[in-house]
């Protein structure tokens, strides 16, 4: 792209020469119209005075061989102009081949394209008076991996990839936002933190471009250095700018020392000025030649329309995946232990888990039957958008390098204490990570609270399967229970080992159809007792056991004999 950009320079370059010649043949043009027009004034004079003034002529015609000398002249730098138009179409086709290959570099197709872009400034397809402006300050190599597949892309300085660049912008002119987007170095797969912008010093080469560059100047803070040498190479061009004016101004001179010995003119020049006037006329029929010229080299720019707009359609397929890359729910179940024949049909399966996305849409994961003994597999289950998850997103969405970081922490959350809790929207209100001090993969879902975990399982549901449920399984011997009764809910845990048998207790205290409470299992403090820690707000529950056939459940001033299962 950068390359397209020397281009356009160099053909308004020489279109701003052109327009300088041009100038210049207008004021020889205008001068000699003046000349006539003081010699046809004095003309009239001359008529009157007759006779007397006959001695004239001889000397003035001679004067009218030097005006056709300098005529000649004047048809001499017109032949330049027609020239150097001749240098534009070349330029012209110059700059489509180029662009074609630009279209290539986007595609990623011409690994080898290297180019230079300063300011681009495109009219979008729609045609309004929106203009989007694509700033990018460096080469762009693509990169491919072994396979031939697209691997990402470095942006570099000159040939050197020491100096790397990391970022470019996409400025919208109308709102004055600018969405950056991070090149990451396909070498280390690591997004480089630089924000520094640099320009090329092959800047120097074309005089033209300081105004561009001056102007970039003011927002990238370390091109003063570097501009020097620009200015210096600038001047120098003005110097032999200065010498081709000095000629021209020579010219000039000698068109108004004519003019001033033909003051005692004659009519017969009348003639000449027709001729002159033809000349004038040529003269702006080439003016408006070359502003088609320009004409033609804008429209190509256009054709890169499509091209941007895609471009910023992809950005927003970005930020719509990154909304979503956090809502990835995952449950792991581990081995249910020796669950007792009797519970199986209640501790055996789960039947579904339900989310509900921002349009309301309630979606539903529908689970494997779990037999005694086997191992659940792992469920992955997205949510494409929950409401809080998208709200912790949306502040990203312009960063993928901090997206990034909070996706990390998503990850190693696992390893902290298991207190910590992420919070997404819709129904499942709780996602607790795994607790790797206890090793006891316990994942929570706080909404009908259920409580997935390694060797630990409670399904707590509330109203007609909490009291189906608390029925069935106290129905055998041991009561019935009503409304504001704290019962134990048995469960199975494996404690003790180097041969000692495995024992159960109760792992859960509900109260009847009022609330549910899910414990989960603290550390073993030695002696056949093990503390049960209560949901945050709750107190803990102590149970103490004599691996006899009694268990004592102590919560509060409420103590509940249980029964070893």
């Amino acid at each position: 792209m950068l390359v397209n950009e020397f281009y356009f320079l160099h053909v308004q370059g020489s279109i701003i020469g052109l327009s300088a010649s041009i100038a210049v043949l207008q004021t020889q043009c205008i001068a000699m119209d003046v000349g006539i027009a003081a010699a046809q004034s004095t003309a009239t004079a001359a008529a009157a005075t007759g006779a007397a003034n006959s001695g004239l002529i001889s000397t003035l015609q001679s004067q009218v061989v030097k005006l056709e000398g300098d005529s000649a002249m004047l048809t001499s730098d017109m032949a330049t102009v027609k020239s150097e138009q001749t240098t534009i179409k070349v330029d012209a086709a110059q700059v489509a081949t180029d662009l074609k290959k630009f279209k290539l570099a986007q595609g990623f197709a011409d690994a080898s394209l290297q180019g230079q872009i300063t300011d681009l400034q495109v009219e979008k397809a729609d045609k309004e008076t929106t203009y989007t402006k694509l700033e990018v300050d460096a080469y762009f190599v693509a990169q491919t991996d072994t396979n031939n597949q697209l691997n990402g892309g470095i942006l570099q300085l000159g040939s050197s990839k020491a100096d790397q660049i990391t970022t470019y912008s996409i400025t919208d002119v109308d709102t004055k936002l600018a969405l950056k987007a991070n090149v990451v170095d396909v070498n280390t797969s690591l997004g480089l933190k630089s924000d520094k912008t640099y320009v090329d010093t092959g800047f120097n080469l074309y005089g033209s471009q300081l105004t561009t560059l001056k102007t970039r100047a003011d927002n990238v803070d370390i091109l003063n250095t570097t501009q020097n040498t620009n200015i210096t190479n600038l001047q120098n061009s003005t110097t032999t700018l200065n010498n081709g004016m000095t000629t021209a101004f020579s010219r000039l001179q000698v068109i108004d020392n004519l003019n001033t010995q033909q003051s005692n003119s004659i009519v017969s020049l009348t003639n000449d000025n027709t001729t002159n006037k033809t000349d004038i006329s040529t003269l702006k029929s080439d003016t408006t030649t070359l502003k088609a010229k320009c004409t033609e080299i804008e429209g190509i720019n256009t054709v890169q329309t499509t091209d941007i707009v895609a471009l910023k359609t992809r950005c927003t397929d970005i930020e719509t995946l990154n909304t979503t890359q956090d809502s990835i729910i995952e449950i792991h179940t581990g081995n249910f232990g020796q669950i007792n024949d009797n519970f199986t049909d209640v501790w055996g399966r789960l039947d579904k888990i339900e989310t509900t996305d921002l349009d309301g849409v309630t979606r539903r994961l529908d689970l494997i039957d779990v037999n005694v003994g086997d191992m659940m597999p792992i469920v992955h289950y997205l949510s494409e958008q929950n409401p809080l998850t998208q709200q912790k997103i949306a502040a990203l969405e312009t960063d993928n390098t901090t997206n990034k970081t909070n996706i990390a922490n998503l990850t190693t959350r696992a390893n902290e204490q298991d207190q910590t809790n992420l919070t997404f929207g819709g129904k499942i209100t709780t996602l607790q990570t795994n607790d790797t001090k206890q090793n006891n993969d316990i994942y929570n879902i706080n909404n009908n609270v259920i409580t997935i975990g390694n060797s630990v399982t409670a399904i707590n549901t509330r109203v007609t399967n909490l009291e189906t449920f608390v029925y069935n399984l106290y129905s055998r011997g041991t009561g019935w229970y009503k409304e504001g009764d704290f019962v134990t809910c048995y469960g199975t845990i494996s404690i003790g080992g180097g041969g000692q048998p495995t024992v159960y207790y109760a792992v859960t205290m509900v109260e009847v159809f009022h609330y549910s409470v899910t414990v989960k299992r603290g550390s073993n403090s030695g002696g056949g007792c093990d503390v049960l820690y209560a949901e945050p707000g709750l107190s803990s529950m102590l149970i103490t056991h004599d691996y006899a056939s009694n268990a004592y459940i102590s919560w509060g001033n409420w103590q509940v004999k249980g029964r070893w299962r």
